[in-house]
């Protein structure tokens, strides 16, 4: 099973529609919001090298995707 972790947004979030995480279908969240992301147990390589998680966000059908480090 996977964890779920609520979180109040005190930022923009940026919620991709894919694992490719490209601007295309970018979807972002307002501060002040509260959502339960759940993590999925995969990692994602960024520019640098550095492996961060990626979490999902399920909204009716669709499944938006975000990293760990941008909440």
């Amino acid at each position: 099973m996977n964890k779920k972790v609520t979180v109040n947004l005190d930022k923009n979030l940026k919620m991709y529609s894919n694992l490719k995480f490209v601007e295309k279908g970018v979807t972002v969240l307002k501060p002040g919001t509260t959502v339960t992301l759940e993590d999925t147990g995969k990692v994602h390589p960024d520019e640098e090298g550095n492996e961060r998680k990626v979490f999902r966000l399920k909204k009716n059908t669709r499944n938006y995707y975000t990293l760990e480090g941008l909440f």
